[in-house]
């Protein structure tokens, strides 16, 4: 029994080594979740038990099949889905020759999965085996076997089938088209994509033409080439990318060790990293110390997510091969283990940095492809002192200039492509633009957004206290889009609504409401796109500092039939108000009531916004006493831009001139600014809130440190300001 139950031993196996100079990709691995129970009655060898059947793919029984091979696409039906090769266990492990390629699913990464059965009953019995499957750029699938079939592909527009034969890879003819044999084959659709493949022979491939080529072999194999990589029998390679790196782990059978390789293109230069994986340690643990030790550990394969692995999955054999004969309690399954992707990539770059530094190398370090890039974009590219390098092929222009806070020109090489490299960028979301001779365009690296009152590319620059707004494994809730008819505008609106994690399980429950307000220039799309204030309340709410709420978000203009088109002026802003009151009071609040379970009255409704919606908030919010009891704004408020006098006693229609009732009335006055806002902006919201305090106006005031007017800022006071909602 291999059960670790010394507290200072499990301890150890948990926590991850200090420096992170002295690591390799073994030290990454996290312990499993026992999904089922450990159980010492599982099939198997002394080694392997007690363990969790339900981790992974595997015949519980051990009467029927052994799996092998295998790679996880998560579906857009929440689920995951395992692609895997499996034969007859009574065979014993020579049996992989008879082997089919099978489709399993499970609720969650690490399993169980249920076998759904063969791929492709129909085309040669089902027959497959060296499974791999990715999805292609159309939102089509693939899965590809080797080994038993000579690089066959199938197609399907759904995880769940059917798939249809598409063809076979095919290499071009050349000097080393010898090394393109379909074994062991492993494929990636690089960031440019192109199409890669790594074989058993460690050669590259790369197609530019679709997944079945025809494949050109760029060279000899790369693994002679690597130092210090011991060569013996090396088999079962794996490739991905990730963190600015193309990364290789490779299998040695005989010694049962695996190594990982990285190279910054992918073609060459490979530097070993290190050990990847030893069955003879004690890396495949459960979260209570138990440890595991599978006889070989083979097929190594990622589940991605973010751009970094997530977990890995590995196919395992309790016994020596040949010592499973079949029909003796030992074979193989499909295990999947917890990763720290996120920290490997991270280290790998530190480590990059502090080689340049030593060697004094004056390049910028490479930066990893920003988080809004559209798939597969490699630019722009966010370094580690949060500079952005931009590119873009423009063989025809004269002048390129990237605006990212302010022009950047760039310069172009002999292929035409134009280069910038811009200054260290706040970190949050940035809109930026490209200016090329003369005219403002997107770039189309970059996804859009809607921002200053068009379409912009944006780039979300990393934030070391950015967790907040990340998604997290916490309980999620949903932003719902519906469309409603207003009664003052005479037309259909659309509208966002978030309901809070466990919404939808009981019917019973209420929710109190926020009606939450974006800026000008943008629309109802910000909060929940550039905003991403759904991981901020998913995350508050699962640490139980904010209450489980509704919020809406209405978008922030509004004209009565008839009306003429708003300039943006005080008299066109006024108007614009009075309609956006009228939607509020008559149209939106009414239908939200009677929509979804809100705890309608004003002690549980509340009203926020940032900058143009801020002053919406404290506009409409202040005539209307009788509907909110909470009021934010972030980066406005009732005091308009600029900072000019302000009398509390008589804004406002003198809401404010009664303090004492005004505050046992309202709940909350909350106000939040940027340390680096526009003077006009700062001074308007801190002279609005100071003139409130000088009249015994009760505030709750935040300064967001080191931002200016932009998402970061809101991002934070919507994190400072929920909580403090419905106490």
């Amino acid at each position: 029994m291999n059960c670790l139950r010394n507290p200072l031993m499990v301890a150890l196996l948990l926590t991850p080594f200090a420096n992170a100079a002295d690591k390799t990709l073994i030290d990454y691995f996290k312990p499993m979740p026992v999904e089922g129970k450990l159980s010492s009655e599982a099939w198997g060898a002394q080694g392997v038990l007690p363990r969790d059947p339900q981790n992974g793919l595997e015949d519980t029984t051990m009467e029927k099949w052994c799996y092998w091979d295998g790679a996880v696409i998560p579906g857009p039906d929440g689920k995951f889905h395992l692609f895997a090769s499996r034969w007859d266990q009574s065979k014993g492990h020579n049996g992989w020759w008879q082997s089919s390629a099978v489709h399993a699913v499970s609720d969650k990464v690490t399993g169980p999965y249920e076998d759904k059965g063969l791929c492709w009953p129909d085309d040669q019995g089902g027959k497959g085996h060296n499974v791999t499957a990715l999805k292609l750029p159309d939102g089509r699938y693939a899965a590809i076997v080797s080994e038993t079939r000579p690089g066959d592909v199938f197609i399907a527009d759904s995880l769940d089938g059917p798939w249809k034969h598409h063809g076979q890879i095919q290499v071009a003819p050349g000097k080393f088209s010898e090394l393109g044999k379909m074994s062991n084959v492993c494929v990636l659709l690089r960031p440019d994509g192109d199409f890669m493949i790594l074989a058993r022979s460690g050669a590259i491939w790369i197609s530019k033409t679709g997944i079945l080529g025809p494949y050109t072999v760029q060279g000899p194999s790369v693994y002679p080439t690597v130092k210090d990589l011991p060569l013996k029998d090396l088999e079962d390679p794996i490739l991905w990318y990730s963190g600015g790196l193309y990364h290789i782990v490779v299998n040695g059978w005989s010694t049962r060790k695996a190594w990982h390789l990285t190279s910054p293109n992918g073609i060459d230069n490979w530097t070993l990293r290190g050990l990847a994986y030893d069955p003879t340690t004690d890396f495949l643990r459960y979260t209570d110390g138990t440890v595991n030790h599978w006889d070989k550990i083979e097929r190594p394969a990622v589940v991605m997510k973010d751009g970094h692995v997530t977990h890995f999955l590995l196919s395992v054999l309790d016994v020596p091969k040949d010592q499973e004969k079949g029909n003796d309690r030992h074979g193989s399954k499909i295990i999947v283990v917890p990763f720290d992707g996120e920290a490997l990539d991270r280290d790998l770059q530190e480590k990059a940095q502090s080689s340049a530094t030593e060697e004094k190398k004056p390049e910028p370090p490479a930066g990893v492809p920003a988080t809004t890039n559209v798939p597969g974009a490699e630019f722009p590219r966010v370094h580690p002192d949060n500079r952005v390098t931009l590119r873009i092929k423009a063989p025809d222009a004269k002048k390129v200039q990237f605006d990212l806070g302010k022009r950047y020109t760039a310069e172009r090489d002999a292929d035409g492509v134009w280069t910038a490299t811009t200054d260290p960028q706040v970190p949050g979301f940035h809109y930026y633009w490209l200016v090329i001779d003369g005219v403002q365009v997107n770039d189309p690296a970059s996804e859009t957004f809607y921002g200053v009152s068009k379409q912009s590319s944006g780039i979300e620059i990393p934030d070391a206290d950015g967790n907040f707004y990340q998604p997290k494994d916490v309980p999620h809730g949903e932003i719902r889009e519906r469309s409603y008819f207003s009664k003052t505008t005479g037309t259909w609106r659309r509208i966002f609504v978030y309901t809070p994690p466990g919404y939808d399980a009981d019917s019973s429950v209420r929710y109190p409401v926020l009606y939450l307000q974006h800026g000008g220039g943008e629309d109802e799309r910000g909060w929940g796109v550039q905003g991403r204030m759904n991981h901020i309340m998913d995350n508050l709410i699962a640490e139980k500092k904010a209450k489980p709420m509704i919020i809406v978000m209405e978008r922030g203009y509004a004209q009565k039939p008839g009306a003429s088109a708003a300039s943006g002026g005080p008299r066109d802003f006024n108007r614009m108000i009075g309609a956006l009151e009228e939607v509020f009071v008559n149209d939106l609040i009414p239908m939200i009531d009677s929509t979804y379970r809100t705890l309608g009255d004003r002690d549980h409704r509340a009203m926020a916004g940032l900058s143009m919606g801020g002053m919406q908030t404290f506009t409409i919010g202040m005539k209307h006493l009788d509907l909110f009891s909470y009021f934010g704004g972030f980066s406005g408020a009732g005091g308009g831009i600029g900072g000019g006098t302000f009398d509390a006693k008589t804004a406002q229609d003198g809401v404010f001139a009664d303090a004492a009732a005004f505050n046992s009335k309202v709940k909350l006055v909350w106000l939040g600014i940027g340390t680096s806002e526009d003077k006009r902006f700062y001074e308007g919201v801190k002279g609005y809130r100071d003139a409130l305090e000088a009249a015994g106006i009760k505030t709750s005031y935040y300064e967001s440190p080191g931002t200016a007017h932009e998402w970061q800022t809101w991002r934070r006071c919507l994190r400072e300001f929920t909580p403090l909602l419905f106490q």
